[in-house]
């Protein structure tokens, strides 16, 4: 046992990732912490509170739901230990920090006697020991909720004091008001209404007063006003004259310290909390919120800032809207809420490029998407669409530039870097496919043709050969695709289904997804594949064999279905009708408009060829040879280096062991061809 007080203060130094460790042990670690709080010597009694802290923070809820039994009567001892200031200071402290994760149940049953031994604290202890208890009530109210009814009346005169005390101290002030209000907060309206009109006068004088930077009643005064707008909700409504001046001037406040800082991101926070209690009635300072905050998403200074301006944009536009349709705002020439989007939305899009919140802003655009969804243009949807794309692009890009930084460089900072965006990976994503399908539920078959960029896109992420002009622009750079951009490829087919049903498969680009996405199953889907081969075969079979297959606009769904039922004769040759199927896909080869795909295909074909030689295939000899010379003919436009050497190589085997065939099917070639074959096998 005489180890206990050593153990508990080198416990209590150490940093959060061993106390993290140490959660399949906690019952040992509390039993030293509970023997060390009794221990004749003030510093160990305060490490032992130290480290019940340290625990609460670092093993919550694990801690609290196993624990408080044990833990709460330790720390309300500790409350009652006034020779010792410092050790009651700490265990207020951890009081509330233990409290933030405790359930209201957990603490019903300990709160008489937490609430009586902090009230003592109110009346006795010193300064610093006030704030920590005010710090600790605040903390114990937000977190029993409604079981802190029953203290209101007890506990607010003690505050009310601690208040008229405070005039001449803000620090004691700013931790008396906040208390106030999170209790209020807690017990409702309903209770604490007599009480309100008291705090607003003494923050309006506040506010009359000239504080100095650093005054912790400024940030105070914001947040309080933000937590009386919450528990009144649309009874704040008189007091909003009073607030709003003094919340959008620290929002706009121009910076020169740290402390300026804080309370811009303060202010911010605040104006998004009124929008969202309030609604439709804020709707007469929306314009001046939007003008404060539009400009704040590109805030680089301060990540708090740039996060509240994203999160108020939904709001303040679902205000609007409510307050025309409630006829509080009319509508004159342009729809309220269509010029707010229109400044919205574009504000919103050039400032997704800030990577650390962007999952953040995505999640506050498709909320602008949603509410001003009726309002938007055809070209307003074009330019999200674009807007959207080029994010998706310029992220890939980005995070494939990075992981082969690292790879060639041991950096510690860049491999952190990469760890750190690629953990928000999921969210942005998700959050990107959010987007679209708002966008498509919206627009349904009117934005297709706004969808070309966004499907090469999305269609890059399962297929690097898909290929067209635009493209090889910005598709220069290979990249494989992560797992999670392959899920939104396939969350935004699925939306377009659920949306356009029958009228998307009329539309080219969804066609060439959908053969290309039959090409990828069959190439690996295995087993699972075998038991639809039919079902691939007769979709494919329906394109390619159309009777407008090789006109312009649906040659390059030709070409992909063709390549699609190339993949199936490789990888399921012995689940098909032979003749049947290898007839038609060499009656349809080569395939000479997507050039990366050709190549793609034709190796298939070799592939298919050679692995079948030993097989009578002479029936198929003649389609075999016509279509080896197209591509031979074509040069490397058609074929890689590889496939072109692999397909001489068989063609003069078989003329070697079908000598007279051979000699019949070339002489059924047209002229030029038949001598460019007879060229280069001869030459050796």
């Amino acid at each position: 046992m005489a180890k206990a007080p050593c153990c508990t203060c080198y416990l209590s130094s150490n940093d959060c990732g061993m106390l993290r460790g140490i959660h399949t042990d906690l019952t040992s670690v509390i039993q030293i912490a509970s023997i060390s709080s009794q221990d004749s010597h003030p510093r160990v009694r305060w490490a032992a509170i130290d480290l019940l802290e340290q625990l609460s923070k670092y093993l919550c809820p694990q801690l609290q739901n196993q624990h408080h039994q044990l833990v709460i009567p330790l720390l309300t001892k500790a409350l009652l230990d006034f020779q010792n200031p410092r050790i009651q200071a700490h265990a207020a402290s951890a009081i509330s920090c233990f409290s933030q994760s405790c359930t209201s149940s957990i603490l019903k049953p300990h709160l008489d006697v937490i609430m009586s031994m902090l009230l003592k604290l109110l009346q006795k202890g010193s300064q610093s020991l006030k704030e920590e208890a005010l710090t600790a009530l605040a903390s114990l109210a937000s977190s029993s909720q409604e079981h802190f009814q029953e203290y209101y009346v007890a506990v607010m005169p003690y505050i009310k004091v601690m208040s008229m005390q405070g005039k001449s101290n803000h620090r004691l002030l700013a931790k008396a008001m906040e208390c106030i209000t999170m209790i209020w907060m807690a017990v409702g309206k309903e209770i604490c209404r007599k009480d309100c009109q008291e705090v607003v006068e003494l923050l309006i004088s506040l506010q009359e007063s000239q504080m100095e930077t650093d005054d912790p009643m400024r940030i105070c005064i914001l947040e309080v006003w933000g937590r009386l707008c919450k528990c009144l909700g649309k009874e704040f409504l008189p007091y909003m004259n009073v607030a709003m001046p003094h919340l959008l001037q620290s929002a706009d406040v121009c910076l020169c310290s740290l402390n300026l800082l804080e309370e811009k991101a303060s202010a911010c926070n605040m104006l998004c909390s009124c929008a969202a209690e309030l609604k439709e009635d804020f709707h007469l300072w929306i314009d001046e919120v939007a003008d404060t905050l539009i400009p704040l998403l590109k805030f680089n200074l301060h990540q708090e800032v740039r996060m509240a301006a994203a999160s108020a944009m939904p709001l303040i536009l679902d205000s609007a809207k409510l307050a025309v349709e409630k006829g509080h705002i009319l509508e004159v020439d342009e729809s309220p809420v269509m010029k707010l989007s229109a400044q919205i939305i574009p504000a919103m899009t050039a400032a997704l490029y800030m990577a650390e919140i962007c999952a953040r802003f995505l999640g506050s655009l498709n909320g602008c998407i949603q509410i001003s969804g009726p309002y938007l243009t055809d070209n307003e949807a074009k330019f999200l669409m674009d807007e959207i794309t080029k994010f998706l692009i310029a992220r890939s890009l980005r995070r494939h530039a990075r992981e082969q930084g690292v790879a060639q460089d041991s950096d510690a900072g860049e491999r952190e870097l990469l760890k750190e965006e690629s953990g928000n990976e999921k969210e942005v994503y998700n959050n990107v496919g959010d987007c679209m399908a708002t966008l498509i539920k919206r627009f349904k078959l009117s934005i297709v043709p706004f969808f070309e960029k966004l499907l090469i896109c999305v269609a890059r992420t399962w297929f690097k050969s898909f290929c067209t002009p635009f493209s090889y622009q910005f598709f220069s750079v290979q990249v494989d695709r992560t797992t999670i951009e392959k899920k939104l490829a396939v969350r935004i087919f699925h939306e377009v289904a659920e949306q356009c049903g029958e009228e998307a498969l009329k539309q080219e680009y969804f066609l060439q997804v959908a053969a290309w996405t039959i090409g990828i199953c069959a190439e690996f889907g295995g087993s699972f594949f075998k038991t639809i081969v039919d079902v691939a075969l007769s979709s494919l079979n329906s394109v390619i064999s159309h009777p407008n297959a090789l006109q312009p606009d649906h040659v390059m769904v030709h070409d992909v279905a063709v390549s699609a039922l190339g993949k199936i004769c490789y990888f399921h040759y012995d689940n098909i009708k032979e003749a049947e199927v290898l007839s038609t896909w060499l009656s349809h080869l080569p395939i000479t408009n997507l050039l990366n795909e050709a190549k793609v295909a034709h190796q298939y074909l070799y592939r298919v060829v050679e692995r079948t030689k030993t097989e009578p295939l002479s029936v198929y000899l003649p389609s075999i040879i016509r279509v080896f010379a197209e591509i031979l003919w074509a040069g490397s436009n058609l074929a890689t280096a590889q496939t072109v050497s692999q397909m001489i190589g068989l063609l003069k085997n078989s003329k070697q062991t079908l000598p007279t065939e051979w000699a019949s099917i070339c002489s059924s070639l047209v002229p030029q061809r038949k001598n460019f074959l007879q060229a280069i096998l001869s030459d050796t």
